[in-house]
């Protein structure tokens, strides 16, 4: 796969960065709302007994005490009298709190629909540009495709819940082992265990939005696909997606260091549209598809692909 074209396509759509980050920043502002409404209305009074409690300032008073050279007894039995004061607070309120942990588990799954409303967008748009070197609107992309986006965001959910689920119950059973077994040194095996993990699945859904985009497959179809052509190209695509998940990490996190956290904001969706044009350049060389790369002034040819006029042509807009 030439990784270098897939660069090329992703640097002429950089304007897709400020898209996605407002469309996030729109979905973040509706999930605060949601949550800031839920708390308001119901967890006032949990809020209230729990401040009545006190238990920050009787913790400083222990730190305060010990920094004096002080007896910690008094004010550690103040502590402990506090928290079993909050202990009594969370059975009383039970109901509310599996109340909450429904509710925040529902707010959790919205926004994990509405985030993944972007994927087939943000792909169409790239395919778009690599089939006929065309601009589409992300706004009006997002309209269009609303429907599709909405049944690939449930599906994406109903595929990926389970498995994150199994991930976490396997690296809860592990932990205790490894931590006695290689102390602190187990943190890194368990992220080494979880890059892995999460590598293997997306291994299995690396052509899945590609096979929805280019060919206009339904969302199980292209799943089916997608396993299939996982399974069949297994070392190439779980090879490609590792070192696409190390680079993205690091890149992340240097990043995030030297910019203080703001290049955080523009490393996510950038991270986004690489992958995404990745994914696509590896599925129009499985399927032997020309495309344009760098704006249209370069046509690529995959081996074996079908020689046809596919005109170098200036850039037209679309939304």
């Amino acid at each position: 796969m030439n990784v270098k074209n897939s660069l090329k396509i992703a640097a002429n759509e950089y304007n897709l960065i400020f898209k996605i980050l407002l469309f996030d920043f729109i979905v973040f502002i509706v999930i605060f709302i949601i949550s800031a409404a839920f708390l308001a209305t119901e967890a006032s009074e949990f809020i209230r007994q729990i401040n009545d409690v006190h238990i920050f300032e009787k913790i400083q008073a222990v730190i305060d005490t010990i920094l004096a050279g002080g007896s910690t007894e008094e004010a550690g039995a103040a502590v402990t009298e506090g928290f079993d004061e909050i202990l009594e607070i969370f059975k009383v309120n039970s109901t509310f709190l599996n109340k909450t942990f429904i509710v925040m588990a529902v707010v959790y799954l919205l926004m994990r629909f509405l985030l993944n409303l972007r994927s087939i967008p943000v792909a169409d748009i790239l395919n778009t540009r690599m089939s006929s070197n065309t601009k589409f609107g992300f706004t009006s992309n997002l309209i269009s495709n609303i429907g599709k986006s909405s049944k690939f965001s449930l599906a994406l959910i109903a595929v990926q819940l389970p498995v994150d689920i199994l991930i976490f119950a396997l690296l809860y059973l592990l932990t205790g082992p490894l931590f006695s077994v290689f102390g602190v040194f187990a943190l890194t095996l368990m992220f080494i265990i979880v890059i892995g993990l999460v590598t293997f699945k997306d291994t299995l859904t690396f052509c899945w939005i590609p096979s929805i985009v280019v060919d206009n497959k339904k969302i199980w179809s292209s799943f089916a696909e997608s396993i299939k052509s996982g399974f069949k190209n297994f070392g190439t695509l779980y090879g490609i997606i590792l070192i696409l998940r190390v680079i993205a990490v690091a890149f992340f996190g240097i990043i995030t260091v030297f910019t203080f956290g703001a290049g955080a904001l523009i490393a996510l969706p950038l991270i986004q549209i690489i992958q995404r044009t990745i994914e696509l350049v590896f599925y129009y060389d499985k399927r032997k598809l020309r495309y344009y790369s760098d704006a249209g002034k370069d046509i690529v040819t995959p081996e074996g692909a079908e020689v046809e006029d596919i005109p170098v042509k200036k850039e037209d807009n679309v939304g």
